[in-house]
């Protein structure tokens, strides 16, 4: 509605994209059949409409007879096989609509899938860095303890993605880093190097991920043996 009172339809350009995906589709029909038996034993039960909850999709409620007329007798409940039908069809297909019509198909299924990594990370900021409860009360000091804890999750992103290219979850990480254990003293001066030159030396990084994703070891002998042959 504009401001006018009146209809006005605007054109909009957007691309679909369709995906299937079998484990899904498995998962789907799972619920589907869950949701239609339950909807069975209310029926046979005569259940009162409202205890039927997200089943009731799969039934129909009638008042009327075959010829239309309105009957005074109980409503009756039939199931909605056509529903069911449908939506046993249709598991497993996910369609994405978006306005970026020219962004590849494989990079806008990437990009929807990978919403989630925002709702972890904020989980990580509870649950990792202990972004809260916050125990300060000057409002800089509370701003600086964000600050911390959103510069961390990036830095953990940018190590787990562009690093270690997805091969390792953010809790297998954070578990490494736990178990580190820094054994000398020479560490302290070699981090602030590698600090000074993580953005700038193409050689530092695939060294440290070379030792630091390592299996086998403790995680401190490896982290200092990665400073050692860095410098």
């Amino acid at each position: 509605m504009c401001g006018s009172g009146k209809k006005k339809t605007v054109k909009l350009t957007e691309k679909r994209v369709v995906a299937f995906n079998s484990k899904l589709k498995e998962k789907q029909i799972f619920e589907i059949e869950k949701q239609v038996e339950k909807a069975k034993i209310l029926k046979a039960s005569q259940a009162k409409k409202s205890e039927y909850g997200d089943s009731s999709k799969y039934v129909a409620f009638k008042a009327e007879n075959k010829k239309g007329e309105k009957e005074d007798a109980k409503i009756k409940v039939e199931m909605n096989e056509k529903k069911i039908k449908s939506d046993k069809q249709l598991a497993g297909y996910n369609m994405i609509v978006t306005s970026e019509i020219n962004m590849p198909d494989t990079e806008i299924y990437s990009t929807y899938h990978n919403l989630w990594r925002i709702e972890e990370s904020f989980k990580i900021m509870k649950s990792q860095l202990d972004a809260r409860p916050v125990f300060l009360q000057k409002e800089d000091t509370i701003t600086g303890h964000f600050l911390i804890c959103y510069l961390s999750v990036l830095l953990v992103r940018i190590f787990q993605i562009k690093i270690l290219e997805n091969k390792y979850c953010t809790e297998e990480i954070f578990d490494f880093m736990k178990q580190m254990r820094i054994k000398r003293s020479l560490y302290s001066l070699a981090l602030m190097r590698i600090r000074c030159q993580l953005f700038s030396d193409p050689f530092i990084f695939p060294e440290m991920t070379k030792f630091l994703v390592a299996k086998g070891g403790g995680g401190g002998d490896l982290f200092y043996t990665a400073i050692g042959k860095v410098y």
